[in-house]
């Protein structure tokens, strides 16, 4: 028997029938093969089903460079599926997102309950089963997220798994900083030079010099700046003098993932739609 995704497609016996419960009675002595489901985030929200269970939506910072496959081909589709996240979390009420934002804060700190959250999350908006309850941080963004007859809220739950995603992929001191800058004005000031280095970086797959404008680069821009530790820690090569940053491919993915963060973080403000 083989179960797809939304609407869920059947098959036992060689009679198969198309139901968009999520509920199926199977006969006794089935045997059951699961393919691996991937969050597709764009206009809306869904589940993508692939046939490689290792496939994220980030990759981890080890250097990998992103093969033709990835969704993510330039800044247009990284922005596409960050702003669809942005929108669901904007509508969240304001109390709900305060709350967030200190869960959030001691998450960043605490990598065994992010990894723990990330994977829970992922299991419900794939099976759609209920959750199994979280200690720590973990378990208060649980219970931040609305359950209906036990069962994740896609809209809701899909931006958070997402904003795991990308700050899994961030190193120790870029989310010790993250966690640091959260009530701050700071992340919006590193957000768009994120997005400047990210643009006029493109193609990704390509070796460039990026110079970056005085008006992005605040008080300093040195080795002792947050921005430059936060992108140094991408595995971006850096110059003071004229200000540059050295585009390497193998970047990409935590530069995406840095961009990500820091623009689900920040829409944290935004006004319930």
């Amino acid at each position: 028997m083989l179960l797809r995704g939304s609407p869920t497609f059947h098959q036992v016996e060689g009679k198969g029938h198309q139901s968009r419960k999520k509920m199926v009675t199977l006969p006794p002595g089935s045997v059951l093969a699961f393919q691996v489901a991937k969050l597709l985030i764009s206009s809306t929200w869904g589940i993508l089903l692939v046939s490689d269970e290792k496939q994220r939506t980030f990759e981890s910072s080890s250097g990998r460079i992103p093969d033709e496959e990835e969704f993510r081909e330039d800044f247009q589709d990284l922005s596409a599926e960050v702003k669809a996240g942005s929108l669901e979390l904007g509508r969240l009420k304001m109390e709900t997102k305060q709350q967030l934002l200190v869960d959030i804060r001691r998450i960043l700190q605490d990598q065994t309950s992010l990894e723990a959250l990330e994977a829970s999350l992922g299991q419900g908006l794939c099976s759609g089963w209920k959750v199994e309850p979280l200690e720590g941080p973990a378990g208060c963004i649980l219970e931040c997220l609305d359950l209906t007859s036990g069962e994740l809220v896609i809209k809701q739950a899909a931006p958070i798994f997402y904003l795991l995603g990308t700050l899994n992929v961030l190193s120790e001191t870029q989310r010790q900083m993250l966690a640091k800058d959260l009530e701050t004005t700071v992340l919006s000031k590193h957000l768009e030079l994120v997005e400047h280095i990210l643009v006029k970086s493109t193609p990704w797959k390509e070796q460039r010099t990026v110079f970056l404008p005085a008006r992005l680069l605040g008080d300093s821009w040195d080795e002792k700046a947050p921005t430059w530790v936060l992108l140094e820690e991408c595995g971006l090569r850096l110059r003071v003098e004229p200000p540059q940053v050295h585009w390497e491919p193998t970047s990409q993915d935590p530069t995406c993932a840095l961009y990500a963060s820091l623009a689900l973080l920040s829409s944290r403000s935004q006004k319930p739609h």
